[in-house]
């Protein structure tokens, strides 16, 4: 039975010793597929300063620059003194378990720390002593699932020039990830600034994020299925010359991915809601947009993400490769029958209510033309349907507005009051729509107006009536 103990206890105290090692090559080997993954991206240069690894920790510097070769069409020797200074060092301390002591004793198989001291930026930029600029925490457990954490600490612009006052209240996010999922939630409480122009102020910007898969993987440019929501409480906005103030509240963006590993072709949905845009004159509310992007082919995109580190790295031939792109890569995309969709959008303007919706996609392409930019083969493949309703409200009121821009545009007008411009406008805007009825610009329904419009086949209807289209084919 001792002997047994023993044993156990010395396969324990082997195993405990042996796996640091193999942790250590592992995260190593990671390292260096995440710096390759981003150095791909022709807008930075990425590589490995300096590196230890031992048995029991590895640490490494990594410097994130912006690659001047990506800006080559307005590359000048100002712009490249610029670039050479834009760039950050990112220290790395990892610990391998599978015992723990970086964070408070546990058992795990990885723990490290990355961070961005900032004390560049501490001649522009005043945040607390001691603090790194940027700092993430992540901690991988015996079952291979890991959780991180990140922030960036409050501060405030030293440099008065641009902004009399300028305060960021700080950034804080957690996520966790594994081979099957990766999940981040961030926040930033509020962000304030005043300046020659006006007062700014942000509050409650909140970040949500879902991958179905493995981030090496997602990062590679390769298609996944995906959850995101963007949320913002409010955005307030004060000009100081005439004190105007625009307000924006309750903005919300939601989306989501959906991608069929058989046909390799991705769907995707944006929903975006509005509470209330408020500015002098001017109130946009209860704003639904419901929109599609469908059939995306993930080799288009694969193909896309190749081109751009091509132009990057060869700018001298950018037409040439763009050329080599399409012809190589566009007839798979539009074959699947690319869609994009407003399947619903409701707003009110200034309590008059607007609906719409539409449809299109690319169809029945067989083979590209000679000109990727012959009007005639879009128009020959693409097919709309598009509806918009505005109650007898809305219609009325954005008539007034465009009446009232046209007059301000006029410099006869100059003097003109805002009173006598508002009553001018109020009293055109009736004739206004009853021409534009009579031209066929839309019909009039039970409570305003609508327009509906379709192409099909290269032949386009407004309101069931033909429609000469305004581009040559």
């Amino acid at each position: 039975m001792k002997k047994t103990l023993l044993i156990g206890a010395g396969i324990i105290v082997l195993a405990a010793v042996v796996t640091p090692k193999f942790v250590a090559n592992s995260f190593n080997q990671k390292l260096d597929s995440v710096v390759a993954l981003i150095d791909q991206n022709p807008a930075y240069s990425v590589s490995i300063k300096e590196r230890t690894s031992g048995w029991f920790s590895s640490m490494a510097t990594i410097n994130i620059g912006l690659d001047t070769s990506a800006f080559a069409q307005e590359n000048t020797p100002e712009l490249q003194d610029v670039f050479k200074d834009m760039n950050v060092d990112v220290v790395i301390d990892a610990q391998h378990g599978p015992i723990l002591t970086q964070n408070g004793i546990s058992l795990g198989w990885l723990t490290w720390n990355a961070k961005v001291d900032g004390n560049s930026f501490r001649d522009t930029l005043e945040f607390p002593a001691n603090t790194p600029f940027y700092q993430m925490t992540a901690y991988t457990n015996l079952s291979g699932s890991s959780t991180l954490s990140d922030s960036i600490p409050s501060f405030t612009l030293k440099d008065k020039e641009a902004f009399s006052q300028f305060s960021f209240s700080g950034w804080n996010g957690s996520g966790s990830y594994s081979n099957s999922e990766v999940s981040y939630q961030g926040v930033l409480e509020t962000i304030t600034a005043d300046s020659a122009f006006g007062k700014f102020g942000l509050n409650q910007w909140r970040v949500d994020s879902t991958i179905q898969g493995d981030l090496m993987h997602a990062m590679g440019g390769n298609f996944y299925d995906s959850t995101m929501t963007m949320q913002i409480q409010d955005i307030t906005f004060e000009q100081v010359s005439d004190q105007a103030k625009t307000t924006l509240t309750e903005f919300k963006i939601d989306g989501i991915s959906d991608f069929d590993k058989t046909t390799s072709l991705m769907d995707t949905q944006f929903n975006f809601y509005l509470k209330e845009l408020a500015s002098d004159g001017f109130n946009l509310s209860s704003v639904v947009v419901n929109t599609e992007v469908n059939n995306l082919h993930e080799q288009f995109f694969k193909a896309y993400q190749t081109l751009m580190s091509e132009i990057g790295k060869e700018p001298e031939k950018t037409q040439e490769n763009i050329n080599t792109f399409m012809q190589a890569e566009l007839l798979g995309q539009l074959q699947a029958e690319p869609e994009l969709n407003i399947s619903s959008f409701e707003a009110k303007i200034n309590q008059g209510n607007i609906t719409g919706s539409l449809t299109s996609k690319i169809q029945n392409v067989t083979t590209l033309p000679d000109a990727i930019e012959s009007p005639a083969f879009w128009l020959q493949h693409i097919m709309a349907n598009g509806q918009i309703s505005a109650d007898q409200s809305a219609a009325l009121w954005l008539a007034t507005d465009t009446i009232k821009s046209q007059i301000k545009a006029d410099p006869s007008a100059a003097q003109m009051t805002e009173d006598e411009i508002n009553a001018i406008a109020q009293q055109q805007a009736i004739p206004m729509l009853q021409g534009m009825q009579q031209q066929g610009l839309f019909t009039e329904t039970t409570t305003g107006y609508e327009i509906v419009f379709s192409l099909k086949d290269g032949q386009a209807l407004l309101n069931g009536n033909p429609m000469p289209l305004p581009i040559s084919q």
